[in-house]
């Protein structure tokens, strides 16, 4: 039986993350990182909403308010919330960081993969199925020795 057919999709991620040991390290630490490093992106797209929404036409103040005070704004923030704020990734250099850099191209291309999905689906996302379309299933706690 091939390789590839004896594992798991997320166990043969792509060439950043080939190895268990490599996945093992991602699950160990590389995850914290990346939510981590999300979770600083979409507070500073908050924050640029927030500056931009200061510059809207006097005619679209209604409606940007109404969207920045939106569901979306809010259970968004209520996810972030969750995050534990440590002091320690404040000051990391995500763009040199040399742990980060060992997963962060396996992350960027499963962010593109789910991009594509999201645009087929035209941003639709109207049941379980669908989520697990988006996300492409793989669950390493369904992982079989």
């Amino acid at each position: 039986m091939p390789r590839a057919q004896r594992y798991p999709k997320y166990v043969l991620w792509a060439k950043s993350i080939p190895s268990v040991p490599r996945w093992i390290a991602y699950w160990t630490i590389g995850f914290e990182m990346t939510i981590q490093w999300y979770g600083r992106r979409i507070l500073k797209l908050f924050s640029s909403l927030s500056e931009a929404s200061k510059a809207v036409l006097p005619a679209n103040r209604v409606a940007v308010g109404q969207f920045m005070q939106g569901w979306s704004i809010r259970n968004t923030e209520c996810l972030l919330s969750g995050l534990r704020d440590i002091d320690s990734w404040d000051d990391v250099d995500w763009a040199h960081n040399r742990l980060f850099l060992r997963f962060k191209e396996w992350v960027l291309q499963n962010e593109r993969t789910m991009n594509e999905v999201l645009r087929k689906l035209v941003y639709y996302i109207d049941q379980d199925n669908t989520l697990n379309t988006v996300t492409g299933g793989g669950r390493p706690e369904k992982v079989r020795a």
